[in-house]
């Protein structure tokens, strides 16, 4: 899984996926643009969209991103199922739709393909290809020669048998230390790939993203029933979580006797993501996206400010399910 977060002021670090915490590591000797986690999820925390410094705004190819690219206020009013998926459809793959008309233009032929509206309002919605295999697969060896430890939840960091997966962060300014000979180009490629996207998609500047988060689950681990935001953030410096971006690392395999012994072992039986307000269970499938808001205020909306409340939306609470066989990423 892939788990990245946006927070209100950029180089406030985040630390864990259960709360945002509260560290700021504000030394500019030391900024870097990528501060994201990488997992099944990619949480979306307070923004400062045109409060930052744009001198300080960088795509994922590591030029400055215009103003114009960070579309801020299509999600903040209730959309069409249609308007969603040309929306996501163009803010992933093409360019941003008009904010007036949201029109598809011929080119969005498979976006029906590309992106399923779950719900429209509260948005919930998958997007096929978030990232390539190649990237996919980038991230995880990029897991497996760093250290993994036991995930967490809470501003305090605990280890519960609410989560009881494992997580190892990547930042794409930093070398993995394991083996000299380890390739860190392509980790640097998928996270800049995925900030990018995930920036675009949600309207929020990369830097005020998460470090990445690689979350690992082996037979039988889960993540009960959660939500990535609770109104206790608002006390924390970054405020708290406004949307959350999961990507899939890995597939999941249909119980059949024809699946072969190491396609199980590369990939996972379970571990859907369930939303019970929806009464939706979601299945991993390598590369795909699922994104959604975790608070009522969105950007956009009448009378939204970066300071306001952030009140949790218990719409989307849900669960990673139980892991019941092979492994998932």
């Amino acid at each position: 899984m892939a788990v990245s977060a946006f927070q209100l002021f950029p180089n406030v670090r985040l630390h864990t996926v259960g709360a945002p915490s509260n560290n700021n590591n504000n030394n500019n000797n030391n900024r870097v643009f990528f501060h994201r986690q990488v997992s099944l999820l990619c949480a979306v925390c307070r923004d400062s969209v045109y409060n930052h410094d744009k001198s300080n705004a960088h795509s994922t190819t590591g030029n400055t991103i215009n103003a114009a690219d960070v579309h801020t206020t299509f999600w903040g009013q209730s959309r069409s199922d249609q308007e969603i998926q040309d929306f996501c459809y163009q803010a992933v793959f093409n360019e941003f739709p008009s904010p007036s008309t949201c029109t598809s233009p011929p080119s969005m032929a498979n976006a029906n393909e590309a992106v399923i509206v779950l719900n429209s309002e509260p948005p919930l919605v998958i997007i096929h290809n978030f990232l390539s295999h190649d990237q996919c697969d980038a991230l995880i060896q990029a897991a497996i020669h760093q250290k993994m430890g036991r995930s967490t939840i809470g501003a305090e960091q605990e280890t519960t048998d609410i989560r009881t997966s494992s997580t190892a962060w990547l930042r794409d300014d930093e070398e993995v230390s394991i083996n000299n000979s380890f390739d860190t180009s392509n980790k640097r490629e998928a996270l800049r790939s995925f900030a990018h996207r995930a920036s675009r998609l949600s309207g929020l500047p990369p830097e005020n993203m998460e470090d990445v988060q690689i979350v690992h689950y082996t037979e039988t681990q889960k993540f009960d029933i959660h939500t990535d935001h609770l109104d206790s953030f608002n006390d924390l410096e970054v405020r708290g979580r406004l949307a959350t971006c999961l990507v899939y690392l890995n597939d999941s395999y249909k119980d059949d006797a024809s699946v072969e012994e190491h396609h199980k072992q590369q990939q996972c039986h379970g571990g859907e993501t369930y939303f019970p307000e929806f009464e939706v269970s979601v299945k991993p499938i390598k590369g795909s996206a699922l994104f959604f808001w975790n608070t009522l205020e969105r950007p956009g909306m009448e009378k939204y400010h970066p300071n306001m409340f952030l009140n949790v939306d218990m719409r989307l609470r849900h669960a990673g399910l139980p892991v019941t066989g092979g492994v998932k990423w």
